[in-house]
């Protein structure tokens, strides 16, 4: 046993045969073996038949006196030409050596950091596993196992690599850590492992031949279009590739079908791996943790490029994902994410992490290589054994802890946010710089997230017409100020956010979706919503009953946005405060002309992502009628960002904070020229597209930023604006809400939907 001080201590008491693979795995080892065996064979008759055909083929040409007058000899030169061209189609990616490459990942040696590679050693120790052929990091929330191939990986063994993730150094404790990796080793010590590397090579040689282009195809498509002699024979070669391509993709698809079976298996054994050294508790901890910590990296990277831009460089970016926790909690009102759960005192008595997930009916799940975070939660708890807790971090294993952030830091910048530092300062620094634009994001808890996720429902003409008629008095502004400054409205936001879920699930239903999330069950014919059971039929009629019940949620904050408006304007001027009104009208203004910039270009993702989405199932290419469909969405995409751009260079920014006021909106959406149009004809440059969507995503998250500031600026103010009025005199006592607010307001999703 080792000495080192940072090894938590393994669990005792483990049954002996917990490790040992179940019957279910076994089999499905067995079956896995059989559909590749039969389908490597089936591939490499392709491949000796066509070589042999190939054979015949010259053999008619430089002796063809052995073969009778009137035989197929005539055929011989054609026969071999095209069998030529199919053993080139089918070998070709037999020898192409795959190496495990990324570059976003960074190699430690035992020389660097001894006590990580001692702790390494000892999990390998007592899991029985052997100890990795080399230990990568990467930036990701995530460890792994890895390893390089090529058509020799099936006959020699292959030796993995381990890859940490130092998203989840940043965020586990030891004993989870322990877990995590101890997972990694279970798959390490699995001899299936080598079955789930033939998949891989085998994988790779399919995936080359049905879906790779590359120079035989572009041979073959110049053909086509040339002398009708040539292309005839092009088309026919072309059509024998295409057969064989289809009968290849479905062939491997059954082994793929059989091989995510295995994975899951593979999964669950993994896990008991862990279990029998760590304990049945920390491996689902980490687990649970995975979520919250993958979102403290994507907003830390979202502060470290608002930084940048604004000349701003760290050195540490996990000082940031760690400060973002705070942050992720407060956006998602849960104190407690990415905490370890209290366990009992009992020893003996388990926890429930992870609730059952509602995808049991869901066909996609067969397909899934990883099991549901319940069933995982369930495998592991079968045997109980209470896990020993050591809440230190896991980079105290990491002897140059600080040099390996800024290396991971730099590997960040270049690749993950294509950036170039000019200098990496200190990160306290900069995040006082992403602490102050957060703060200008954030929203009192006191509003009770009645301004998530929504826009402000005024318009431009609306906006004059309110000042206009505003003659709210001091009565009124009271009823509407205790109103908006308490938890009053909590019970409404709470129905509408229930009922948009609702109507979202009800809506993937009518998508023909069998597991659309808790709020809908799909049973047979019948569907369960609202603890009520309808039959499909009655589909439609719940969702124009849900749209009907939106619209009177819409109407309600229509009249609050209007109401908060008049109140505070109203302040102003009551208190003679005309330039705070002036400023509070201006903010608005911009407000609302930045929302038609914002919703625009969020249009436009939507409809974008859903191009990639379609075309990634179009392995094959896109009918005429598919490209068209494409061609067109992608148009209506550009004209609504190319709309956009227009309309935010005419738009002038407010004082906000780290933003330059008088500046047209534009200048800060897009750093660059938006790309021009797409060249009109049969094909879609990929450079285009890969440009366009790059700008889009990247006007996207610009005025979703913009939006939370000025929302943020517009609230301050308000708040401002609500303070002098006090200060001034005026009583604001705790009243009733406003009658017409409180007869529109959002009630509980009870009601009877069909009758």
């Amino acid at each position: 046993m080792t000495t080192n001080s940072l090894y938590p201590p393994s669990v005792q008491g483990v049954p002996p045969d917990l490790t040992v693979p179940s019957k279910t795995y076994r089999r499905q080892v067995v079956i896995v073996l059989i559909s590749l065996a039969i389908f490597i064979i089936f591939y490499l008759g392709l491949v000796v038949g066509s070589a042999y055909i190939v054979y015949w083929g010259v053999d008619t040409m430089i002796n063809p006196v052995q073969y009778a007058p009137g035989s197929n000899r005539d055929w011989g030169p054609t026969a071999a030409l095209i069998a030529f061209i199919v053993f080139l189609f089918l070998a070709r990616s037999l020898v192409k050596w795959r190496r495990d490459k990324d570059a976003m990942r960074i190699e430690v040696t035992e020389k660097e950091h001894p006590e990580l590679f001692a702790f390494i050693r000892q999990i390998c120790e007592d899991t029985k596993a052997p100890f990795p052929l080399r230990v990568y990091v990467s930036p990701e929330v995530n460890a792994s196992v890895s390893y390089n191939s090529s058509l020799l990986s099936l006959i020699f063994p292959v030796k993995k690599n381990l890859v940490i993730g130092l998203g989840l150094v940043d965020g586990l404790n030891l004993s989870e850590f322990k877990a995590v990796i101890a997972h990694e080793f279970g798959h390490f010590s699995q001899s299936t492992m080598r079955i789930g590397s033939y998949v891989y090579v085998a994988n790779h040689v399919v995936y080359d031949i049905v879906y790779q282009r590359d120079v035989l195809d572009e041979l073959l498509a110049k053909a086509r279009r040339t002398n009708i002699r040539i292309a005839i024979f092009a088309w026919a070669i072309s059509a024998v590739l295409w057969v064989l391509r289809k009968i290849l993709a479905l062939a491997f698809r059954i082994v793929n079908f059989q091989q995510s079976a295995l994975s899951r298996q593979m999964e669950f054994h993994a896990d008991l791996v862990a279990v029998s050294i760590t304990g049945s508790d920390s491996l689902i901890h980490a687990l649970k943790k995975l979520d919250f910590l993958s979102a403290c990296q994507s907003l830390a990277y979202r502060d470290v490029s608002v930084a940048a831009e604004n000349r701003l460089f760290t050195s540490d970016f996990y000082f940031h994902q760690t400060s973002a926790a705070d942050h992720v909690r407060a956006l998602s009102k849960d104190p407690n994410a990415g905490t370890s759960p209290t366990l009992p005192v009992d020893p003996t008595v388990k926890t429930q992490v992870f609730e059952v997930a509602n995808d049991e009916a869901d066909p996609n799940r067969m397909w899934a290589s990883h099991p549901s975070n319940f069933d995982r939660e369930q495998n592991a708890k079968l045997v109980y054994v209470r896990s020993i807790e050591d809440d230190r971090s896991p980079w105290l294993l990491f002897q140059n802890e600080d040099q390996l952030r800024k290396q991971m830091t730099e590997l960040v910048y270049k690749h993950t946010l294509k950036l170039e530092p000019t200098s990496m300062g200190d990160p306290k620094h900069v995040q006082q710089f992403i602490d102050e634009e957060n703060a200008e994001m954030d929203q009192n808890e006191r509003y009770e997230g009645i301004y998530d996720g929504r826009p402000i429902d005024i318009s431009i003409e609306e906006l004059h017409g309110y000042n206009d008629e505003n003659t709210m008095e001091p009565a009124q502004i009271a009823s509407l100020f205790d109103a908006l400054y308490n938890t009053t409205y909590k019970q409404y936001l709470e129905a509408h956010s229930t009922r948009l879920k609702e109507i979202s699930a009800l809506m993937v239903v009518q998508g023909g979706a069998a597991s659309p999330g808790p709020e809908v069950k799909v049973q047979g014919k019948n569907i369960e919503f609202r603890g009520e059971s309808y039959p499909k039929t009655e589909l439609d009629a719940l969702i124009d009953k849900m749209k009907a019940e939106l619209d009177t949620d819409e109407a309600w904050f229509k009249v609050f946005d209007k109401d908060v408006f008049q109140a505070h304007l109203r302040m102003a001027q009551l208190t003679g405060d005309c330039p705070d009104g002036d400023e509070l009208c201006e903010r608005y203004r911009f407000h609302i002309q930045l929302q038609t910039v914002m919703l625009n270009a969020k249009r436009a993702w939507r409809q974008l992502d859903n191009v990639f989405e379609f075309v990634s199932t179009k392995n094959d290419g896109l009918k005429e009628k598919e490209f068209a469909q494409v061609s067109n969405t992608l148009s209506e995409c550009y004209a609504l960002i190319q709309d956009s751009m227009k309309k935010s260079g005419a738009i002038l920014l407010p004082a906000l904070q780290n933003v330059e006021p008088g500046v047209p909106l534009g200048n800060l959406l897009l750093l660059e020229p938006l790309v021009g149009p797409a060249k009109q004809g049969d094909k879609i440059e990929p450079e285009w597209i890969s440009k366009f969507a790059g700008q889009a995503y990247e006007i996207n998250n610009r005025s979703n930023r913009i939006f939370f500031k000025s929302l943020g600026a517009i609230l301050a103010h308000q708040e401002a604006i609500a303070q002098k009025y006090r200060l001034a005199g005026f009583e604001v006592p705790p009243v009733a809400i406003l009658p017409a607010l409180q007869e529109m307001a959002p009630k509980s999703g009870a009601s009877e939907l069909v009758t």
